[in-house]
């Protein structure tokens, strides 16, 4: 199964497009894999250039605004490919204030054509919505270019030519309300150039809901499910030395009514990143947090998960939440210097320190909390960490019952855990980690020398 890996620059600045082919072509409604990659603009098909888009386009109404991207894709044991990807606006209302500022008003009624694959082989999207005051502002100013845009409430509605064409009912429905983003970023811009990108974008969006369809009326397979989320945050950039993120949503839901009827839902979920993309003598800071809260799986998962009972089944939180400092030896962006480390076996960054702000773990009765932090002392790490266990022996009870090992193992992890923890005052157990004269100590009691680590 191919899979057409498309992210492209949207008005939400959301992020990164998952599509697979397979779908758009409606060879059958279960073929269903996302990956994504970004975009390598190359050119546009207009006299727009897109580092000047919108500014390129003229006073009043604009019909038919294309807007066109390249894209060299390498399948396995399958010849390079060139695919192009085209979106046009039937009519987009244009204000413009002299050459640097330019208002792009969405008609209430719009359409959207997307194209997508090779000339030979092409997959259409047709895109059909509603908006209610949606529109954006654009300013250029001595080398900058300030964006925002707003949207009361949309709609949209995406079906596929080919679904038709091949005998599958194919429908995507998606709506959302309070969209507010803005954000900043170079005025002119080479989008194929990884490593000079530079913008930054910060949005809400009040709620946004969606439901899939796929019937394929030859064999009668069907696909159906639907999503929702409450409050959702995001900011970022991209450039200037680092690739950052923050996302939070709440309230997320999804319901798969067929093939198979599966219900799950998650009260809160965050992420944060910060990742330098710029080598560097000196130690840099990396960042990476996942977070999920109250997590509710209906019984249909959790008896594929757990099929035995074997589990306390519930999931309140998932946290890890981590921090490091290392030297950066080449960019990520840059595809020719990651290519060099890989012949030469070289790593593209040396850790140098490391802090658990926090890994937490509260589900199938098991509680686990741990903070901890470390650095390199030539090639001998040194550090502490603090671990909480609660709930272990029931949870290696219910790890034995599930078939995961067998007694003699859950006799030794009991054992071991008993012998190195210490009991705290509400029945955990504590596991206190500490290097000290090159020695692993838990609890005060060294127990193994420390591993060096080569480099």
């Amino acid at each position: 199964m191919r899979t057409l890996r498309l992210a492209a620059v949207t008005f939400a600045m959301s992020g990164a497009l998952a599509f697979n082919q397979n779908v758009a072509y409606a060879m059958g409604p279960l073929d269903i894999e996302a990956e994504s990659r970004l975009i390598l603009v190359k050119d546009t098909a207009t006299e727009i250039d897109l580092s000047d888009f919108p500014f390129g386009l003229e006073e009043g109404v604009s019909k038919n605004v294309r807007m066109s991207f390249e894209q060299e894709l390498s399948f396995p044991e399958e010849e390079t490919e060139m695919i192009s990807y085209e979106v046009i606006f039937p009519t987009l209302e244009v204000e413009k204030d002299g050459d640097d500022k330019v208002k792009v008003i969405f008609p209430e009624n719009y359409s959207v054509t997307m194209l997508m694959g090779p000339e030979s082989d092409q997959v259409q999207l047709d895109i059909n919505g509603v908006s209610e005051n949606q529109e954006m502002t654009f300013e250029r100013n001595d080398g900058r270019m300030v964006y925002s845009g707003v949207s009361d409430a949309f709609t949209m509605s995406v079906t596929s030519p080919q679904a038709a064409e091949n005998g599958v009912d194919f429908k995507f429905k998606m709506s959302g309300k309070g969209l507010n983003i803005h954000g900043e970023g170079a005025a002119e811009q080479d989008w194929s150039d990884l490593q000079n990108i530079d913008i930054s974008y910060d949005y809400t969006m009040d709620e946004i809901l969606y439901d899939a369809i796929a019937t394929k009326e030859e064999d009668g397979q069907q696909f159906e499910a639907t999503g929702t989320a409450a409050k959702i945050l995001a900011s970022g950039q991209i450039g200037q030395g680092s690739i950052e993120g923050i996302t939070a949503a709440n309230d997320m839901a999804i319901k798969i009514a067929k093939p198979l009827p599966i219900e799950a839902s998650i009260g809160k979920l965050t992420s944060e990143i910060f990742m330098p993309t710029d080598p560097s003598p000196k130690p840099q800071d990396i960042k990476y947090l996942l977070g999920a809260e109250k997590i509710v799986l209906d019984d249909f998962i959790w008896e594929m998960m757990d099929p035995a009972g074997a589990f306390k089944r519930e999931l309140n939180k998932i946290v890890i939440d981590l921090e490091m400092q290392a030297l950066l030896t080449a960019s990520f962006l840059d595809p020719e210097a990651m290519a060099e480390l890989e012949e030469t076996g070289a790593p593209p960054l040396l850790p140098l320190g490391a802090k658990i702000n926090s890994i937490a773990f509260d589900g199938l009765g098991l509680v686990l909390d741990a903070t901890g932090e470390g650095e390199m002392k030539g090639v001998q790490p040194e550090g502490k960490a603090f671990i909480s266990l609660k709930g272990l022996s029931e949870f290696v009870a219910g790890a034995q019952k599930a078939g995961l090992f067998g007694p003699q193992e859950a006799i030794v992890i009991e054992g071991m855990a008993g012998q190195l923890g210490k009991e705290g005052d509400d029945g955990e157990l504590i596991f206190d980690i500490k290097t000290d004269g090159g020695m692993i100590n838990i609890n005060g009691a060294p127990i193994m020398p420390i591993p060096a680590i080569p480099q």
